[in-house]
């Protein structure tokens, strides 16, 4: 509340195998260092005293937080692939989500709510995790300020849901036997086992070798130690998207999303 600022980068998240790239693990020039050098960050203390604790229920402490975010921070990691997501173009969608931490992590608050598919009970949960990204909301981008604009859905986001119920299936399915399974029949009761949720797609698995090559093995039983999951929607070849163990998700943007006029 008083303005202070920390600044973290993930390269995926903690549970993938994510590595912190801030100031707070490295200095300027080493390989681990990020900060954000173009944003913009004000607060404004609109009513009552911060830390301090509340003398009654109808006691309130109002405070209004303001960000404003450098594309060019933003940009960092892409490489030369980045001019194809920055500047954003009318219309596009990305994924974002706040959080607010208090009483040490007693208290945790996020805009929208972080619920995921659970294998072990078999259900859809809210989990107390800041960083699982496909529970995370969106921002539509508009080319005016103030200036109203028709919503758009993401066309993606049942296959979305299906690629993600085979990453956290996955995730029990590794952890109970050293290796991933390469078919939705070995993961069982752990994936939705709904019809409806499925039938619109083709699921298709290969196996990928952790050290980043196609193929683990020329034999096909070998226990899989890394997979890539391939969306497709029934019966066609045009892929929707590719996942991989490590949640990394790279969509397969068909026409209509290359006009955002």
């Amino acid at each position: 509340a008083i303005n202070t600022v920390w600044n973290l980068l993930l390269n995926k998240p903690y549970n993938d195998g994510g590595e912190e790239h801030s100031g707070r693990v490295a200095r300027p020039g080493d390989d681990m260092f990020w900060d954000a050098t173009g944003q913009k960050t004000a607060v404004t203390i609109m009513e009552g005293e911060i830390n301090k604790p509340l003398e009654s229920d109808d006691e309130v402490v109002l405070v209004a937080y303001e960000v404003a975010l450098a594309f060019r921070d933003l940009k960092y990691g892409y490489g030369d692939s980045g001019g194809l997501f920055f500047p954003p173009r009318k219309g596009d969608l990305w994924r974002i989500n706040f959080s607010r931490v208090e009483r040490k992590g007693l208290c945790n608050w996020v805009w929208s709510p972080q619920i995921v598919w659970d294998p072990k009970s078999r259900q859809y949960k809210g989990k107390v995790q800041m960083h699982l990204p496909d529970a995370w909301g969106y921002v539509q981008f508009g080319e005016e300020v103030g200036v109203a604009q028709q919503l758009r859905l993401d066309e993606f986001f049942p296959a979305r849901l299906v690629a993600m119920n085979v990453y956290y299936a996955q995730k029990l399915f590794f952890k109970k036997n050293g290796f991933y399974s390469l078919s939705l029949k070995d993961l069982g009761d752990y994936i939705e086992q709904e019809e409806y949720f499925w039938d619109p797609f083709d699921v298709v698995f290969e196996r990928r070798d952790p050290d980043g090559a196609q193929s683990q093995s020329d034999e096909e039983d070998a226990p899989a130690k890394g997979y890539y999951v391939d969306i497709f929607p029934k019966g066609s070849e045009v892929k929707l998207l590719r996942l991989r163990d490590d949640r990394f998700l790279l969509l397969n943007k068909p026409e209509s999303y290359e006009d955002n006029e």
